[in-house]
Parts: structure tokens; C-alpha cells; sequence
């Protein structure tokens, strides 16, 4: 049905936006700053993207000056989700429950659920950084046994510190 403003509705006579998918009425309303597709159901709803396992399900925010300002991407190959911005990928998640983030991480806390601490690694995917469930904090090993765990990768080398005025300790 299309109503008198040209919305077009499907399973409903009183479409909540331009294009309305009504299974049930959830009883609510359209955010008209985002009532281009509204799907409403009085149950589970919900929308799909279907597509082969080895390609991507994409969904694209644009703008007048640019077509993939961002997205959010799921390959079926790697089994990760991705968001991107501005053509770079800011956040993936794969099928292990593992978060990449690039660049900065900003906020209060950083947590971590479930077992096995918190783990900083470099690109190539080399750990430098641990903290255990424990507390240890470990700087060039992965199983710290102390509090402060530092291990030079060279046995000839020993660990250095710098503190307060940058001596070396």
C-alpha cells in the first residue's frame, strides 16, 4: 500500500516510514531521523544479509562527498566483523571473541572477560605487554610470576629502567 505522503507499506495500511515492513505491531515509532526502512514486528525482528561463504555482507554510510564514509563488514572467509571509517578499519572482532582496535584506545577503563588476562601486542601479532588474571604485569614475557615481570629477549643483556630523572636503574 502506498498512503497519501507516498510511503509505501508492506503488511501494514499506516506505514511508519517510506518503506515499512510490519509483520506485528510492536506498539512504537519511527525516529524520523531514521525512518528511510522501518521494520516492525510485535516479537523478534530483525534484518538479513545473505551471501556466499567467501564473500562480504556490507552495510555503507555515505555522505554527498563520499559513498563509504563507513561501514560495517562481516567476511564470511575469516569469520570477522569489521567497522570501518572513513576507509580505514577502526575495529574487527573475529570468531574467537578477539578485538583489534587501530589506533588509540581512549575511555576510563579497559576490560577484559574471561580468563587469561589482558594481553597488548604489536601488528605481527608479538606480545609485549601482559597482565594476568592474578595482577602480574608482565614486559617481555607472557607468564609473569611477580608483580612486575621484565625479561630482556637477550640473556647477555640485562633489563634496564628509567626513572625520575631518566637515569638508567
Amino acid at each position: 500500500r502506498i498512503d497519501d505522503s507516498g510511503n509505501v507499506g508492506i503488511g501494514t495500511t499506516s506505514p511508519l516510514g517510506k518503506l515499512s515492513v510490519q509483520e506485528g505491531s510492536s506498539g512504537g515509532s519511527a525516529n524520523a531521523n531514521a525512518d528511510g526502512l522501518v521494520i516492525d514486528n510485535n516479537g523478534k525482528t530483525g534484518i538479513t544479509i545473505l551471501t556466499p561463504n567467501n564473500s562480504e555482507g556490507l552495510i555503507f554510510f555515505a555522505d554527498p562527498d563520499d559513498d563509504n564514509i563507513g561501514r560495517i563488514t562481516y567476511n564470511h572467509s575469516t569469520n570477522a566483523m569489521s567497522l570501518v571509517t572513513n576507509n580505514s578499519t577502526a575495529l574487527t572482532i573475529n570468531s574467537s571473541g578477539h578485538t583489534t582496535f587501530a589506533g588509540n584506545i581512549i575511555g576510563e577503563d579497559i576490560k577484559a572477560s574471561g580468563s587469561g588476562g589482558l594481553t597488548l601486542q604489536t601488528d605481527e601479532g608479538t606480545k609485549r605487554l601482559v597482565i594476568t588474571d592474578a595482577g602480574n604485569v608482565g614486559i617481555g614475557t607472557t607468564s609473569p610470576s611477580t608483580k612486575l615481570n621484565v625479561v630482556e629477549s637477550s640473556a647477555a643483556t640485562a633489563a634496564t629502567f628509567k626513572v625520575g630523572d631518566n637515569s638508567a636503574q
